[in-house]
Formats: structure tokens, sequence, C-alpha cells
């Protein structure tokens, strides 16, 4: 039976990870097997579109991760923002 990296990482740590760092870890894994994205999202079991909106976090200013992190902010309208219009 497969499980996906992230939900197997989930049930090692026993506490869900927030979406930085299911970019963070996404990201690592990409590089770590040479994998593009395609094959990424199809691996982890989740939309590709999805997948892209996370790794855009990996780049994202400082304050937008911040905001992220403490759950004020979703990924989907993060990727969007111009920091210097806050």
């Amino acid at each position: 039976m497969h499980i996906p990296f992230l939900k197997y990482y989930v049930r090692i740590h026993h506490e869900p990870l927030n979406d930085l760092e299911k970019a963070q870890a996404i990201k690592k894994l990409i590089e770590m097997k040479g994998w593009n994205s395609m094959r990424a999202a199809l691996t982890l079991g989740i939309d590709r579109k999805y997948l892209m909106t996370l790794l855009s976090l990996v780049d994202a200013p400082k304050e937008v991760k911040e905001l992220v992190e403490e759950e004020d902010l979703p990924p989907s309208i993060a990727g969007e923002i111009d920091i210097n219009s806050i």
C-alpha cells in the first residue's frame, strides 16, 4: 500500500503541517527525487494547481509567509499579493 509522503510525515509526527511547512517539504522532496510538478502531484495525490500554489509560498516575502503560518491568509491568495500594497 502506497502512503503519500505528507500523510506519512503527519503520521510519524502526530501533528498536521501548516501550508508553508507542506510547501517546504514538497520542494525538498521534488529536489531530492528530481521530479517535475506533475510527477510530484501524482505521487503525493494532490492537485497540480494546489501543488503550484503551495510551492509559490516558498519564495513569498516574509510578511506573507507569516500570515500564512498564522492561518490569517489562505495560500491561494498569498501568491497573488503584492507585499507593497499591505
